[in-house]
């Protein structure tokens, strides 16, 4: 009776929540991801050593993470919103 449609939204705002910090954590995790390579980038830019390439993978790396960040950014508002 009762119980069913209730357990059912139950579990609907649990895999909500589940949701939501997953996509939580991927924002931690590439936000450090980025901090650790803008951080290399930096030490690279100081190393007159490094070589051009390497500089520019890392920003090409950089780029990438900042564009994925962005992407789960827009989903976690979506999923908060839904």
């Amino acid at each position: 009776g009762f119980r069913a449609p209730l357990q059912s939204e139950l579990d609907a705002k649990q895999a909500k929540l589940s949701k939501l910090e997953e996509l939580s954590d991927k924002i931690d995790e590439l936000d450090a991801e980025i901090a650790k390579l803008e951080d290399q980038l930096k030490a690279a830019e100081e190393n007159n050593n490094v070589e051009d390439y390497f500089k520019e993978g890392l920003e090409k790396t950089i780029a990438a993470k900042k564009a994925e960040l962005e992407k789960t950014e827009a989903d976690l508002k979506k999923a908060v919103n839904e």
